[in-house]
């Protein structure tokens, strides 16, 4: 009742600050383009992101409890990656998760989830968010 006696779920904070580690270049080649924070909002990139995140703690075999926990790892993931160029990013990545119904997010958490296996499994270098903002082509564009 009233989560006074439920056992928080403590972030791995150096975990996921690794993860947005792995994006943190791709976004920053992107940041002077004219569309930048035009992409960030689109929901196909957001649930790029979130596909990211969710693929990487997945396969690093994190638990993630309820979605209190899960919530608060994507708002620390998207911290990492985005608080540079996004003034709320709780809401943000609220916003994000609202989205999970639409065909576009779904496309999106499907390419991250899909991309963060080729960087882990290949070591191959994420992407598709450049590919999509300084050529309008690539997975987050067809």
């Amino acid at each position: 009742m009233f989560g006074l006696f439920k056992k928080r779920v403590e972030i791995n904070h150096d975990l996921v600050d690794k993860i947005a580690r792995l994006l943190r270049l791709q976004v920053m080649l992107c940041r002077f383009q004219p569309d930048f924070i035009a992409a960030l909002e689109k929901d196909i990139v957001r649930g790029y992101f979130i596909g990211f995140f969710d693929c990487c703690l997945q396969r690093r075999g994190v638990a993630i409890p309820d979605d209190e926990s899960f919530f608060r790892l994507m708002v620390r993931g998207h911290e990492t990656l985005l608080a540079t160029y996004l003034d709320d990013i709780p809401k943000y990545t609220f916003s994000s998760l609202r989205r999970h119904d639409s065909p576009d997010f779904q496309k999106g958490m499907q390419i991250g989830g899909a991309e963060c296996l080729s960087v882990l499994d290949k070591g191959h270098q994420p992407f598709a968010f450049p590919q999509y903002v300084h050529e309008g082509r690539g997975p987050l564009a067809a």
